[in-house]
């Protein structure tokens, strides 16, 4: 179904460019958790537990950021060890 596809690849894209450092630096200076919303309209809150950046969705699932910071032609991407939900 493409319109999950879509809905499922854009619940996972976030407008603009934050690499893991910006990441860090927003937990830090909001002292805890963050909320960022993506290109679907979901927020995700993003935290950190020891030195992993953890991305948490609407429904509690939780991914890890695995591979930080790969550069792409069409912007900054990182690896999660798991799937989101919608």
């Amino acid at each position: 179904d493409k319109k999950k596809m879509n809905r499922l690849i854009k619940s996972h894209l976030v407008a603009g460019r934050l690499d893991a450092n910006a990441l860090i630096k927003m937990i830090k200076d909001a002292d805890g958790p963050v909320s960022l919303t993506t290109l679907s309209g979901e927020v995700l809150q993003v935290s950190k537990k020891g030195k992993k950046i953890l991305l948490t969705d609407p429904q509690g699932k939780q991914s890890t950021i695995v591979s930080p910071d790969i550069e792409q032609s069409n912007g900054l991407i990182h690896i999660i060890d798991k799937v989101l939900s919608l």
